[in-house]
């Protein structure tokens, strides 16, 4: 069996901590299951699906589903392969609660559905892919880890070989996600978007396998705990240049909690998978580290951030990389089950009511109800809510929660990631049943085009000042590609010289041209401060009105602006 070190392939390793020794994470639970449920909680989580249960309605459509599609009709690794990220997740979580469920239950053939996960899916050494910057690698291994955990009595009991390959493709699939593929493949931009899934299949993979497979298990859990929590170096790019990083402090430090990394639309893609990788360590150690009331106390805003996204009109307004007019979905409730879940939280019930979506992939969804959504909170309506809130960089103002009253946003402070835009001081209004009336620039389907570079992304394409300068040059790398002028504010994802001289973006004969800049953390020391801590927000709430002051100057100039590779 092939065991990858915790830092893989480097030269030399970026000062590592010394390695855990065996049962270094003594609390996790001796017993399966013990992700999202363990012998805690599941007397509760079963009552409501089983018979006379207030969710037993939702379960036997979950049933329904699981029943009828090809995973247990013989055709079963066709259907495995078709499926991709959050779906793959959705209908492996629901077969295995099924599984969960009916066992409970005594039901006849309740072995049948434990049985086709692992012949099908944990025995099958197919892999959706080995590289390129997405998470469906990480997907996979999620899914997988939590059907050998809730499936591992199943296991045991066939006997033979079975365990043993289980855990050696897991394995597998962890090694996967080596260092080269990160060199290669995940980009400065994704740490807050596909890097959340992959930090959360280490937790999952490590907490399940605890106790089976403790050695990979530990380092799993040492990096996906490192880069989570407890902030852990790392060389990205093999160039030297080591970081440490902490996915705590970009949601703490930039957010305030909210998790709106990556602006309206693109939250559903990184807060349910940082929520999850909580609740995974969480229910896995039997809540010892109470990590929801400690680290992570301020991630209660993040189901009320969802919930201000709210538009008169029940969509989205159209900030960083979304359009105009965005619909919630079935993966925003995968999120939102879990915040109101742990928190309670009666306004974020309401929302999931509202949105009323699980489809995940034909309704297995449901699985994320049944487990994380707690239907004995109240829902409260809209209306008992204050009337403006502050998120991070983004202000969202009403006259009222009715579909005729009006709706402002205000955003300004770090742009974030790859989905933040150059939009420092800038507004939307929303106007009763005229709709939206002062709009940013509407998404065109194309992350990577002229469009996106050069408009959608760029001030101009927002309400907010631009001052042009005919003289000025734009280079997102260098030398090349030269973006348009626009005359609004810096782009600043990419690294320039000066300040930085070694390996900066697009130096002649660099071994890596693009910047790892991970972690919130980095954003609050020289030189990452003036270069990114750059727009200032002033925000009050009275009575009767709401007063946002925004100051965008350090988002068109800096100490660096005019200098070297740095646009003016």
């Amino acid at each position: 069996m092939v065991i990858e070190l915790p830092w893989g392939a480097y030269p030399s390793p970026p000062n590592p901590p010394p390695p855990e020794p065996p049962g270094a994470y003594p609390n996790i639970l001796a017993t399966h299951p013990r992700i999202f449920v363990n012998s805690s909680n599941w007397a509760t989580l079963k009552a409501r699906s089983e018979a006379g249960g207030v969710l037993a309605a939702n379960y036997n459509s979950l049933k329904s589903y699981v029943d009828g599609n090809p995973m247990n009709k013989g055709n079963s690794t066709t259907f495995w392969h078709n499926q991709t990220d959050e779906s793959l997740l959705s209908v492996a979580m629901a077969q295995a609660w099924v599984y969960l469920i009916e066992k409970d239950l005594g039901s006849a053939g309740y072995n049948t559905y434990a049985d086709n996960i692992i012949d099908y899916f944990l025995l099958d050494t197919w892999q959706n892919s080995t590289s390129g910057n997405t998470d469906t690698d990480a997907y996979q291994l999620e899914a997988k880890a939590i059907c050998y955990d809730w499936c591992r009595d199943r296991i045991i009991a066939r006997g033979g070989t079975d365990q043993a390959v289980c855990l050696t493709n897991l394995l597998a699939m962890y090694n996967g996600m080596t260092t080269s593929w990160f060199q290669t493949y995940i980009r400065e931009s994704d740490f807050h978007n596909y890097m959340t899934e992959i930090i959360n299949s280490w937790i999952v993979y490590g907490a399940a396998v605890h106790g089976d497979d403790t050695t990979p298990a530990e380092l799993a859990l040492d990096k996906g705990l490192g880069f989570l929590i407890n902030g852990i170096d790392w060389d990205f790019t093999a160039t030297g240049d080591v970081y440490n990083v902490k996915l705590k402090d970009s949601i703490i430090n930039l957010t305030g909690g909210a998790c709106n990394l990556e602006n309206v639309a693109y939250w559903r893609n990184a807060a349910p998978e940082i929520f999850r990788a909580i609740e995974a360590w969480d229910t896995a150690n039997n809540r010892t580290g109470n990590l929801w009331n400690t680290d992570f106390s301020s991630l209660s805003d993040a189901g009320l951030y969802r919930v201000y996204n709210y538009r008169p009109d029940g969509k989205m307004a159209g900030l960083g990389d979304a359009d105009s007019g965005t619909a919630y979905s079935w993966r925003d409730n995968f999120g939102l089950a879990i915040i109101e879940g742990r928190y309670g939280n009666g306004y974020v019930k309401q929302l999931i009511d509202t949105i009323n979506n699980w489809y995940g992939a034909g309704g297995t969804g449901l699985v994320m109800k049944l487990v994380f959504y707690d239907p004995t909170v109240t829902a409260l309506a809209f209306s008992g809510l204050a009337k403006s809130r502050k998120f991070g960089k983004e202000v969202f103002m009403r006259s009222g929660w009715a579909n005729t009253d009006n709706y402002l946003t205000f955003a300004c402070g770090f742009n974030g990631t790859y989905h933040g835009h150059l939009d420092a001081n800038s507004f939307t209004v929303f106007k009763g049943p005229l709709g939206e009336v002062s709009p940013d620039g509407g998404y065109s389907g194309d992350s990577f085009g002229a469009y996106h570079y050069d408009f959608f992304r760029r001030t101009v394409a927002h309400n907010a000042i631009l001052v042009y300068d005919a003289t000025e040059t734009w280079y997102d790398g260098y030398p090349t590609p030269v973006r348009s002028n626009d005359g609004g504010q810096r782009l600043d994802y990419r690294r320039y010289n000066p300040p930085f001289t070694n390996h900066y973006t697009g130096q002649a004969g660099s071994p890596k041209t693009i910047l790892r800049l991970w972690s919130g953390s980095l954003y609050q020391t020289a030189p990452y401060q003036e270069l990114f801590n750059r727009p200032t927000l002033a925000y009050e709430v009275e009575t009767n009105f709401c007063y946002v002051k925004g100051d965008a100057s350090k988002a068109y100039s800096n100490d660096y602006s005019g200098s070297g590779y740095n646009q003016k």
